[in-house]
């Protein structure tokens, strides 16, 4: 069932799944959001992703991504991203924020697609959305340049579910 958060009730979640990384397997990890619709129907957005939770399904290669050659996980614990402006929520849209690791931050816009509203047997209610964007990781000072080896350019991509606190 599709249906639209409602208008003047706070809707806020402690959990989202993205489904899909950008490694070639799908991974689900739980990351905090905060997904907060206000009385005008205008939805603001932020979440935070521990980065010692990346897993390729190599763990040399995870090890080495976590290090200071690329993600420096001791120095930079987290990715966050928090929208910039109030999010008018359709069929499709776009969500204009701010992405933030270790110091540094940057302009970040997510391409989102609503997928609906369920209500789950338990009593819980449960939105969908998917998004898709993309970042510089030289942007933000992950790893140097490396021509034919690592692209500069990080897709993203998100399948996330929120759940309605009781």
């Amino acid at each position: 069932m599709r249906r639209r958060p409602p208008a003047g009730r706070p809707t806020s979640s402690g959990r989202s799944s993205p489904r899909r990384a950008t490694s070639s397997s799908p991974k689900r990890e739980r990351f905090g959001t905060e997904f907060v619709v206000d009385e005008t129907g205008a939805a603001a957005l932020s979440a935070t992703i521990e980065l010692d939770s990346f897993d390729t399904g190599n763990p040399d290669r995870d090890a080495h991504v976590r290090n200071a050659d690329f993600l420096d996980v001791a120095n930079r614990p987290t990715l966050s991203f928090r929208s910039t402006e109030p999010v008018r929520i359709g069929e499709t849209f776009t969500v204009a924020g701010e992405a933030t690791l270790g110091t540094v931050t940057r302009p970040l816009s997510l391409d989102v697609e609503w997928g609906g509203i369920a209500d789950f047997p338990d009593g819980t209610r449960h939105a969908g959305f998917s998004a898709t964007g993309a970042i510089k990781r030289t942007d933000f000072g992950v790893g140097g340049p490396m021509p034919g080896m690592l692209s500069d350019t990080v897709k993203i991509e998100l399948e996330i579910e929120l759940v309605e606190p009781a």
